[in-house]
Formats: C-alpha cells, sequence, structure tokens
C-alpha cells in the first residue's frame, strides 16, 4: 500500500472517529433544533430572502426540532412532484413500464393488416422520435450523461413490425388512441409563458411523443400529440417500404382488436428518477393522470389526485390541507404546508423496501448530476446533502436531508413564498443546506 494511500484511510478512519466522538457527546434534539432556529433566523435574513414568507420543518430521529410557519399552506412549487412520484412509486411499484401499443382487427398475415391499425398510447411519457432522443442527455460532473438509460422511440416501434413481424401493407386508416387519459392538454393554474420561449411542458395525451412538443430541437408544442405520434409511425413506415392506403386520424382501437406488438418504458424507478433528479415538468404530468387511468377509474387529473391523496394518507401522511391541482407544480393553485411535505420526505427515508429505495435515490445530491450539480459541491454538503429544488415566480424552496457532524440525519424544508425575486434565493437556501449540515458545530 502507497504512503498516499495510507494517509488517505488515516484520514477517513480519523473523520468516523470524531464523528463517533461528536455523536457521544449528547446532543439533545432540543439544543439541535435550537442551532437550526439561529440557523435560519441568519439565513431569512439575508438580503434576497428579506419581505418573504418563510416556511420551515426540520425533523431528527423522527421528531421535528424546528418550525416555523409549518403548518401554513403555501405554493410549492416543484416539490409538488414529491408528492406525486410517491403516490405513483407507492401504487404501481418501482417495476413498473408504460406500454405503447398496436392494435388491429386481425394479426398480420402474409405481410398485410387487412383494416385499419392502431397505435394505442399506455401514458408512457418517453416515447419519442430518434432525433429527439439527444434532449435526453444532461450534465454531470464528467460530461454530458443520458437521464434515462433506454428511450422507447418510434423508430424502434416500426422496426419491431417490419423486421419482426414482416409487416409490409395496412389496407386501411392508421388511427391514433389517445383515450387511456382525457383529452386536456393543461392544467388549472397553468400560466401562457410556460410555453413560450424556454418551454416548460408540452401538451398533454395519452399518447404521447417527444414530451408534447412540436419538433425534434422542443422548440414548439404540439396540438395534437397523439396525432403527431401516428404521423411519425406512418413516416417511418413508410421509409421501411410500408404501404399505408388510409390516412392517419384520432380515434378508438375497435372492440375485439388484438395487440399485434408492444414498446415499454424504462421502469417507472427510473422515470420518477429522472423526473425528481432534474426536476422535469412533463412527466409529472403523465404519472398524475396515469395514477388516475391505473387506480382511479379515469384518466384525469381529478381522478389522479385522489388516487394521490389517498396513497399518501395509507402512509400516514395528512392530506387534508393538500391542495393538488398538477404533478409538477407548475399550478399556482396548489398548496401545502411545510409540515406535510417534510411528512413525506420522512417516508421516503422510512420505507425499507425496494420503493423506499427508489425515491431516496431519486433525489438530487449536491454537486452530483441532477439540479445541484454546480450548487454546495464543497465539505460538508458534496455528495451528502440531498435536496429537491422549487423554482416558481414569488417561491424558492429546497426540500431532502443531510446527515449532520453527529451522524444523525436531518429532514428539512426551507420553502419561500412572496419573494421579490427567486432567481437570487439560491445563496439563502445553500447558505441554510451548509449550515445545517455543520450542526452540531
Amino acid at each position: 500500500m502507497s504512503r498516499m494511500r495510507s494517509g488517505i484511510l488515516l484520514a477517513l478512519c480519523a473523520l468516523v472517529a470524531s464523528s463517533v466522538s461528536v455523536a457521544r457527546a449528547g446532543w439533545s434534539d432540543a439544543e439541535y433544533g435550537r442551532q437550526v432556529g439561529r440557523l435560519e433566523a441568519r439565513v431569512s435574513a439575508m438580503s434576497p430572502a428579506r419581505g418573504s414568507v418563510p416556511g420551515y420543518a426540520v425533523l431528527r430521529n423522527g421528531r421535528f426540532v424546528y418550525i416555523r410557519n409549518d403548518n401554513r399552506v403555501m405554493l410549492p412549487a416543484s416539490l409538488q412532484k414529491l408528492l406525486t412520484t410517491t403516490a405513483a412509486i407507492v401504487k404501481f411499484g418501482p417495476d413498473h413500464r408504460f406500454a405503447t401499443r398496436v392494435a388491429a382487427a386481425a394479426p398480420i398475415q402474409d405481410g398485410t393488416i387487412a383494416g385499419a391499425m392502431t397505435l394505442v398510447g399506455g401514458g408512457d411519457p418517453t416515447l419519442s422520435t430518434q432525433a429527439f432522443t439527444p434532449r435526453y442527455r444532461r450534465d454531470s460532473p464528467t460530461g454530458k450523461i443520458s437521464a434515462i438509460s433506454f428511450v422507447p422511440t418510434i423508430e424502434l416501434l416500426a422496426d419491431g413490425l417490419v423486421k419482426n413481424l414482416g409487416l409490409r401493407r395496412i389496407e386501411g386508416d392508421l388511427i391514433a388512441d389517445e383515450s387511456i387519459f382525457d383529452s386536456h392538454r393543461w392544467q388549472r393554474g397553468w400560466q401562457s409563458s410556460y410555453q413560450r420561449g424556454d418551454i416548460d411542458v408540452g401538451n398533454l395525451s395519452g399518447l404521447t411523443v417527444n414530451l408534447g412538443l412540436g419538433d425534434p430541437q422542443g422548440k414548439s408544442v404540439s396540438s395534437s400529440p397523439a396525432l403527431l405520434a401516428a404521423t411519425y409511425l406512418r413516416d417511418a413506415l413508410k421509409a421501411r417500404g410500408v404501404t399505408i392506403t388510409g390516412s392517419v386520424k384520432m380515434g378508438k382501437a375497435a372492440n375485439g382488436a388484438v395487440e399485434i406488438t408492444r414498446i415499454t418504458s424504462v421502469t417507472l424507478r427510473e422515470i420518477v428518477g429522472w423526473t425528481n433528479r432534474w426536476s422535469v415538468n412533463y412527466p409529472a404530468e403523465m404519472l398524475l393522470k396515469g395514477l388516475g387511468a391505473r387506480f382511479g377509474g379515469a384518466g384525469t387529473t381529478a381522478a389522479g389526485v385522489a388516487v394521490l391523496k389517498q396513497a399518501l394518507a395509507s402512509k400516514k401522511v395528512d392530506v387534508r390541507t393538500l391542495v393538488v391541482e398538477d404533478g409538477s407544480g407548475l399550478s399556482t393553485l396548489n398548496r401545502a404546508s411545510p409540515r406535510v411535505l417534510a411528512t413525506v420526505l420522512a417516508l421516503m427515508l422510512s420505507m425499507k423496501d425496494a420503493r423506499g429505495a427508489a425515491l431516496r435515490d431519486s433525489l438530487p445530491v449536491a454537486g452530483r448530476a441532477g439540479s445541484l450539480l454546480h450548487r454546495m459541491t464543497d465539505w460538508p454538503t458534496g455528495g451528502n446533502l440531498r435536496g429537491k429544488t422549487g423554482l416558481l415566480r414569488g417561491v424558492r424552496a429546497l426540500a431532502g436531508w443531510v446527515v449532520s457532524r453527529d451522524g444523525a440525519v436531518a429532514t428539512y424544508v426551507a420553502l419561500y413564498n412572496n419573494v421579490r425575486n427567486a432567481g437570487t434565493m439560491t445563496a439563502v437556501h445553500d447558505a441554510f443546506g451548509r449550515g445545517l449540515a455543520r450542526i452540531p458545530a
């Protein structure tokens, strides 16, 4: 073993020993809470936070040790994704995959489908075209990485039909079936600015392509994602020599139609990781409607909200004050209290099965790939603090957990409403995160 490696190991052993000695020093939850209170007072007095409404809830050893406006219902911004993704993992399970199916009245015979062929949406937020897949690349400490390991594409679906099943001719129309969800493209409380410039969210559909956007560059929004998906499939089939005698149109699969083939998403574990780690709005909206379609009797936002509340309530989360209008947090009508959000985080930490692991792994880590890539990268937060970010006009939030110097896990929600400039609040939250990681100090 080299002298350098020996030095590193000795340093690590000293750090562990130091942490143990600090933990044995007998820091009480009450004293810990007092230190958090002094920290919160300092950061809330910083210039960007002045005049705003702060909401804080900090847990340690399963107990609230510091609270401020913890029961106040506030606009949560993207902390809403914590509610949506937790409910989705609880109900679907982390290994669930969403399927987009191709159906027809009869199987392919002699390379021909006699009649219409239907592309049936299954609520998969990841179905894309090959030209769109570079948009899933994200920054990381080692360069660009893929946000999800596999992107189901229209071209792969076409290859399956042509190369694997021998399709050469469709004697009828190509139908786009989005009926798993309703046809509402927006959510209550969304602003028109979300679809201008750097687009925050595309139009919703049970059969969607390219995150509801209208072009591979993501510079426009599709008015009908389902029709666009079927059009892309038609073009891909024609490029592979398939003749289609009819046109592309909206509709539903005929009664008795049989599934010819399908393409599936990655697991929900990966979709939730993608959603939370980079705070992506579109999959969160699809998951909310998907909850309604699978467990609530209808692919609507209202049905999804009912399932979301039921799922959280089954895990002892008090949902009585929750106001849920969308899955991503873009709606200006959402309301949640810091206490409820902290309870959801504590639930993530307490779940000992694969569901809990999927949720814990989905939160961004300071200095790692995700929305905290360039934040709090140094000791003691880098690689240690996890935090879901939230940003909306007048709102800035950070919520997650960090291992303190005494080895205890501190779960925190730091949520500000009525801020003058949400962009300048980064310094406030980073100061809080670093300070929390240093307690007791």
